[in-house]
């Protein structure tokens, strides 16, 4: 398990108005997650490309022609992992 924001960490999370309905998701990746618009935020990065975008940028397979030197490579490549997840919550003043 995780905590977010984690003790060593260099941000917090503050609650503003409006109040309400939030919804948190949290993107993790061993590689770089794909062609996002990210908003430095300090020791974080704020994604500003729209949820429903998100999916398409981040994820695809293709079948593409291996070219003659990786044909000929024996080491396998590192694999990326990626997580999502996503919480719903209510703030109050």
């Amino acid at each position: 398990m995780y905590e977010v924001p984690a003790g060593n960490d260099q941000f917090e999370l503050e609650v503003t108005p409006p109040f309400g309905n939030e919804q948190i998701t949290v993107y993790a990746s061993t590689s770089p997650t794909g062609d996002l618009n990210l908003k430095n935020a300090g020791s974080v990065y704020l994604v500003t490309t729209a949820p429903k975008d998100i999916e398409i940028r981040t994820r695809g397979i293709a079948i593409k022609k291996k070219s003659t030197s990786q044909a000929s490579a024996s080491s396998p490549k590192r694999l990326t992992e990626f997580a999502e997840s996503k919480i719903e919550l209510q703030t109050e003043p």
